[in-house]
C-alpha cells in the first residue's frame, strides 16, 4: 500500500479553485491543517510550514468529470516495432526496496493503499531511450459497471513478503468476482492476466509495473492474449507503471515518461490493441506537473485517491471527496493545457479495521457506507480492493489499516 500525504498540494489547489475544503487532501496520513480567518498557514504532513507557491513536483495515491474541449483524432499507429524509452535508474515500480514495502518510500509523500508490486526479475539489456512526441487520442470510458482491484497473492509462511496463489485459488477468486465488469491487475506475474482471461469474463485494466524494463511484462501480456484466442477485446486499459510521477521515476522527467507512454501505445497498436493507454498516478502527482505532459499522453486521466487518508471526510462523505478532487484536477489540468480528457478514479476504497484518521474511522459499517457513497458519485470507480493484502506491513502513517482494505461481502456487491 502506498503511504503518502495528501495535505500539501491538494489544499493549495482546492484553495485556488475556491473549494470549501479546509483539510489536507492526499492519501498519506498527516497533521490536520488549521485555517485562520485572516492568515492561512500551509503545512506538510510533518507539521512543517511550506510555501504554497513553491511545491515539489513529486508529491504524494470514472464515469467522471470531463475536461472541456475534445482532443484531436487518434494518429495512425506505425506497423514497425517501437522501442520503449527507459529511465536511467534501475528501480522497478512497486518493487520494495530493501527493508521497505512499496508505498513506504518517503519522497514528499502521503499514503494510499498500495498496489501489489511484481516480483523482481532479472533485468534485460536496457533499450535505448528515444524521444517520442506527445499524442492525444479521444478519451474512452473503460466500463459503466462495477470495477475492482485484484491481487493474486498470499503472505509467505515465513512472514517475509508474498507468494503467488495457485491456479485453483486464482480461479476461485475470479469466479467470486463474477459480478464485476472490470478487474484492475497491477502486474502480469503469477500468470494473472492469462488466468483472468481464462476463468472470467471481465474486462481488464493491466499494469506494466517495471517501467525500467517492461519487456518481460509486455511479453506476458502478449502471450496471455494469444493463449486465450488472440483477441484484445477484453483488455480495456494498459497502464505503463503506477504512481511513476509520485515517486520521481524517469528521474522526475514527466516529458520522458509521457514519451514512454506514447511509445507503448504505438507498440500496442502495432500488435493489435486498440484500447486505452495511460499513466496511472495519485491525484496530487497528476496536478503537480504544470506542463500536463502525462495527462496529454494518456487516453484518460487515471487517478488514485483515498478519502480515508485525507482525514477531513467521514465515510458518508467519501463520494464528496472524489468530487472535490475531480474539480481540483479539472482546474489544474485545464490551466496546464490538457483538456478533453475523462477523469477516472483508478483506485479508491475504505479500510474496515485500524485507527481513526481525523473524521475518517475504519470499520465494517463505515466501509459499506463509504463504498456506497463512492459508487453513487462515480459508479465505474475502481474499488480497492477485492481481498485483504495480508503480506503488507503497517507503518505509523498507515494507522493499522494496511492489511484491511479488502471489501467485505465483495461477492455480492
Amino acid at each position: 500500500m502506498f503511504t503518502r500525504s495528501f495535505s500539501t498540494l491538494a489544499i493549495a489547489l482546492l484553495a485556488a479553485s475556491q473549494l470549501a475544503v479546509a483539510r489536507p487532501a492526499r492519501h498519506a496520513k498527516r497533521n490536520e491543517v488549521v485555517v485562520e480567518e485572516v492568515v492561512t498557514v500551509w503545512v506538510d504532513q510533518y507539521g512543517q510550514s511550506v510555501d504554497p507557491n513553491n511545491l515539489p513536483a513529486c508529491v504524494t495515491p470514472p464515469p467522471a468529470a470531463i475536461i472541456s474541449t475534445p482532443p484531436p483524432a487518434p494518429t495512425e499507429a506505425p506497423k514497425e516495432e517501437v522501442k520503449l524509452p527507459v529511465p536511467e535508474d534501475d528501480e522497478t515500480i512497486g518493487t520494495p526496496t530493501e527493508g521497505k514495502e512499496p508505498g513506504k518510500q518517503e519522497p514528499v509523500s502521503t499514503p494510499q493503499p498500495s498496489p501489489s508490486p511484481p516480483p523482481q526479475e532479472e533485468d534485460k539489456e536496457e533499450e535505448k531511450e528515444e524521444e517520442t512526441p506527445i499524442v492525444e487520442t479521444p478519451p474512452k470510458t473503460p466500463s459503466n459497471g462495477r470495477s475492482i482491484v485484484y491481487s493474486p497473492y498470499h503472505a509467505r509462511e515465513d512472514g517475509k513478503g508474498r507468494r503467488c496463489k495457485s491456479e485453483a485459488e486464482i480461479k476461485t477468486d475470479i469466479e467470486t468476482l463474477s459480478a464485476f465488469d472490470l478487474l484492475r491487475l497491477y502486474s502480469t506475474d503469477c500468470k494473472q492476466v492469462s488466468r483472468a482471461l481464462q476463468f472470467g469474463t471481465h474486462k481488464l485494466f493491466i499494469g506494466l509495473e517495471n517501467t525500467n524494463n517492461p519487456e518481460n511484462e509486455y511479453n506476458d501480456l502478449l502471450n496471455a492474449v494469444k493463449e486465450n484466442g488472440g483477441s484484445w477485446d477484453r483488455i480495456d486499459t494498459v497502464s505503463l507503471g503506477n504512481e511513476v510521477t509520485n515517486f520521481g521515476k524517469f528521474n522526475g522527467d514527466n516529458q520522458a515518461y509521457a514519451a514512454a507512454i506514447n511509445a507503448m501505445r504505438e507498440r500496442l497498436r502495432s500488435d493489435g490493441f486498440q484500447g486505452s493507454v495511460v499513466g496511472a498516478d495519485t491525484f496530487i502527482a497528476i496536478m503537480s506537473d504544470p506542463t500536463g505532459a502525462v495527462c496529454k499522453a494518456s487516453d484518460y486521466i487515471a487517478a488514485n485517491a483515498h478519502p480515508f487518508f485525507d482525514g477531513g471526510y467521514a465515510a458518508s462523505e467519501a463520494g464528496n471527496f472524489l468530487r472535490d478532487m475531480a474539480r481540483a484536477m479539472t482546474e489544474k489540468l485545464t490551466a496546464a493545457g490538457c483538456t478533453g480528457k475523462e477523469i477516472r478514479f483508478a483506485e479508491t476504497g475504505w479500510p474496515k479495521k485500524g485507527d481513526a484518521n481525523g473524521r475518517a474511522e475504519p470499520s465494517l459499517e463505515n466501509q459499506a457506507v463509504a463504498v456506497k457513497s463512492i459508487l453513487e458519485a462515480y459508479p465505474n470507480t475502481i474499488l480497492f480492493t477485492a481481498f485483504d493484502d495480508k503480506w503488507k506491513e503497517d507503518t505509523p502513517e498507515t494507522k493499522g489499516t494496511e492489511q484491511h482494505w479488502g471489501i467485505a461481502g465483495v461477492e455480492s456487491l
